[in-house]
Order: C-alpha cells, then structure tokens, then sequence
C-alpha cells in the first residue's frame, strides 16, 4: 500500500497540489432472488444462503480504507491461517482460512469496479484517483475451499458489483461530495484531506496515514 500511495501522490503532483474529485455513495440495488439480501451502514451490501456470504463494500475514494477482510473477521473473533494469494480462472483473488474454536471457514476477496477486477492497491487506487471511478471490495466466505470457488464463480456470473455501481440514467454511482485534496507532510507520512461539500463548506476530513502490504506467491486453481 505504501508504494501505491507514493504513485498516487506523485500524480497529485504532476495534476497539481489541488484535485477536485468525487467521493462515491453507491445507490444501484442487487437484484437476484438466488440470495438473501441485507443493505447495511455505508452502503454495504451483504448477500447470503446456507452455503455462502458475500459483503459487497464501496469505497468511497482512492485514499480511503479499504475494509480489509483481515481486520473485520478477526474484529468477529476469527483467526487468519495460510493467507495466500490464487489464480481463479485468470483473475487473481486473495484467500486464507478463518478458524475460532472448532468452526472454519474459507474466505476471499478482491477489489471490482465492474469492469476490472484486481487484487493490486496500485491498481485500484490509482484508477479511482486517475478516473474518478468508484470500487468495491468483494468478500466471499464459505465452508470448504471447494464451496468457496465454486461460489466465487456464481458471483461473478451475477455481476453484483456491476448492479451495485449503477444508478441513474447515466449508469454511474452518484457523487456524495466533491473532494479537495492537498498534502502535507509527505514526509511524515501522513495525507491531510478537505471536503468541500455541496453548499460549499469546508473542512478537515481525514488524516490518513501510510501502512505496508505484503503479498505472498500466487496459486492458480482452474475449474473443474
């Protein structure tokens, strides 16, 4: 994550100081009778059977987080084991199993505009920034490693995020605030930001700062 972040704000620089983007609240609906469906808090969307659950959660901009699955799960109480990284019918995906007690559970997950999908924050970020487009982790749990997979592809085929991400005539998800943003202390490594919004009112809206990512070797699995 600190190396995107670094080619991020160098393109902040080449743009200029001063970049006016759009901070994104998606109101597109998930419509599918193939699965339970929760909206909850910041437009996340859960989608559920007795095999699966699928957290669909929208990031509002390139420099926000990202709602890692390795810090909600453990915040459930649940341990991370043989995290890796997996080749899924051409498209890398992160994976790893949840244990807590005796229950296990098997989990991946992946950044999806629609369009594109990555597992790269480089990637993400710098599109969203770069775009103005907005992104979604996708977070898929089930029992079994073999479940896992074979829900991974049923999701896909729905195309949730696509759903999601539209709304409106224009098929884009509507801009929540127009954002400003300036840094300081790069070398600090901290990003100060400023929301402006619609009646023109601005304020300090987030320090962020840097984090490091590590990445492990990549399996490929292909279907049956």
């Amino acid at each position: 994550m600190q190396i995107s972040l670094l080619f991020v704000i160098f393109g902040i620089s080449v743009a200029g100081r001063n970049r006016s983007v759009n901070e994104y609240l998606p109101t597109g609906r998930v419509r599918t009778s193939d699965y339970k469906i929760d909206y909850l808090p910041d437009a996340i969307v859960k989608l559920s059977t007795d095999k699966v659950l699928v957290y669909l959660k929208p990031i509002i901009g390139f420099y926000s987080s990202d709602h890692q699955p390795t810090m909600c799960w453990k915040g459930s109480g649940y341990e991370f084991r043989k995290l890796e990284t997996v080749m899924l019918d051409g498209q890398e995906i992160y994976t790893s199993s949840l244990e807590k007690a005796h229950d296990k559970l098997y989990t991946a997950w992946w950044y999806d505009n629609g369009s594109l999908q990555s597992i790269s924050q480089l990637t993400w970020r710098w599109d969203s920034f770069s775009n103005n487009r907005p992104w979604v982790l996708v977070n898929v749990t089930a029992g079994s490693e073999r479940e896992l997979f074979n829900q991974i592809r049923l999701i896909k085929r729905l195309h949730a995020v696509r759903m999601l991400l539209k709304a409106g005539e224009g098929g884009a998800a509507d801009a929540a605030f127009s954002i400003i943003f300036r840094l300081w202390n790069v070398h600090g490594s901290t990003i100060k930001i400023l929301r402006r919004s619609r009646s023109g009112r601005t304020d300090l809206f987030r320090t962020i700062p840097w984090s490091n990512l590590s990445r492990s070797p990549t399996r490929t699995i292909s279907e049956d």
